[in-house]
Formats: C-alpha cells, sequence, structure tokens
C-alpha cells in the first residue's frame, strides 16, 4: 500500500525523530529488528535523527492533508534540508517516488544543506577519475543536467561546469528533475 498506509506514514515521521540508523530492508526477523543476520543490504536506510522540532516545523507551516503534502511543506522556502535522508526514508516506507535530487543539482555528496562547495567537486572527480564511490544522486551529479541522471550521463562536462559555477561565476545549475 506504499505511503498510503497509516503505518508507513507514522513510520516516516518516526524515522525523522528517532537516533536510530536502522535499514528495514535489511532485516532478517522483524521481531527481533537488530538481528541483521542474511540480510540484502540496499544501502536506503534512514540517518536523519532531528527529533520534533523539523517534523513541527513542517506541520504548521503548511498544515498537510497527506504525507506527500508534508513532504512538499519540507521543501518549501525555507527548506529544511536533509534532501537524500528524507528519500531514503520515504523509499523505505514504500514511495520510491520522491526525488533525491532538490532544488539546483550539484550537491554530488548529498550534503544535508545542500550547499555546493569543493567537497562535491572533489566527489565527483574521484568517482570519474579514480573509482571513488557512487554519487548518492545521480541528478544531482549531473550538473549540466545533460544526458540520463545515471552513470552513463556524468562525463567531464559535469566537472566543467560545476567548476565554472563555483570559480568563474558560470550559470548556476539546472533545476533538478
Amino acid at each position: 500500500m506504499g505511503i498510503k498506509n497509516e503505518g508507513a506514514v507514522a513510520g516516516i515521521l518516526w524515522d525523522i525523530y528517532d537516533s536510530i540508523h536502522d535499514d528495514w530492508s535489511t532485516v532478517a526477523d522483524f521481531f527481533n529488528p537488530y538481528d541483521f543476520t542474511d540480510s540484502q543490504n540496499d544501502g536506503r536506510a534512514d540517518s536523519l535523527s532531528d527529533g520534533p522540532e523539523y517534523i513541527l516545523v513542517a506541520l504548521l507551516d503548511c498544515q498537510p492533508d497527506d504525507i506527500i503534502e508534508f513532504w512538499d511543506g519540507w521543501f518549501t522556502d525555507p527548506p529544511l534540508g536533509f534532501e537524500l535522508e528524507m528519500t531514503n526514508i520515504f523509499y523505505e516506507h514504500g514511495d520510491s517516488t520522491r526525488p533525491c535530487c532538490i532544488g539546483i543539482r550539484g550537491n554530488v555528496d548529498g550534503d544535508p544543506n545542500d550547499e555546493i562547495d569543493i567537497a562535491d567537486l572533489l566527489y565527483l572527480i574521484d568517482y570519474m577519475f579514480t573509482g571513488g564511490p557512487e554519487p548518492p544522486c545521480w541528478a544531482e551529479a549531473n550538473g549540466d543536467a545533460l544526458g540520463d541522471d545515471n552513470a552513463s550521463g556524468i562525463d567531464i562536462s559535469d566537472v566543467v561546469y560545476i567548476v565554472d559555477y563555483m570559480f568563474c561565476n558560470g550559470q548556476e545549475p539546472p533545476s533538478c528533475p
């Protein structure tokens, strides 16, 4: 039933609130959530633990009628951040439609504050030239928005675009899809 299920909505709110970095898709025994034997790690664990403050801000600012409106309220001005973490939480509770790219492209390392800085450039260069880890969000790494938002769409033009933006007053990266 995905995110239309009341249990999923409660789980989403709990995973934003709690401080346990769990990955329910890797749990072998749901009656013992700390038993990770024989599990398949999909790397989509929740890693957000900001207590009730941000939840209350999103609820009070937009007064959502459903969890999608809560998502929209979380990312409207001023956005509360944590794009990758929120995407992972929604994914773990049955919604694979939430984008990992919010605002403009270029946050290659998944910085919770959505800042484009030298760390993003180094992350992209490390991935492209030294076999570093894949970017957590392909659309963010595809800084110029040319090609597909996957590994095949990432090339040197993305590095050049981000360098131009950061150091040469180039154009701001395109909006996220």
